[in-house]
């Protein structure tokens, strides 16, 4: 379901998505490798496409420490 609702996001070079309670990242992460597989580059990826907030900072960091490593690997 993630993949068909992203291909329907206009935009360039890809939607940009909001988590307003990411947690430790997970959700952004499997956001990021759909947008990766759609071709988006990875810099993109991390730095305007993804954004999120949550109630506990030390989720928040665990979330960018998270994207980071994706996009490490990528």
């Amino acid at each position: 379901m993630l993949g068909s609702r992203l291909a329907e996001l206009p935009g360039a070079p890809g939607p940009t998505v909001w988590d307003p309670a990411c947690g430790a990242g997970s959700f952004l992460v499997a956001i990021a490798d759909r947008l990766h597989e759609a071709g988006v580059p990875v810099d993109a990826i991390v730095s305007k496409l993804l954004w999120g907030g949550d109630t506990d900072p030390g989720a928040v960091v665990v979330a960018a420490a998270a994207l980071s490593l994706w996009a490490w690997e990528k």
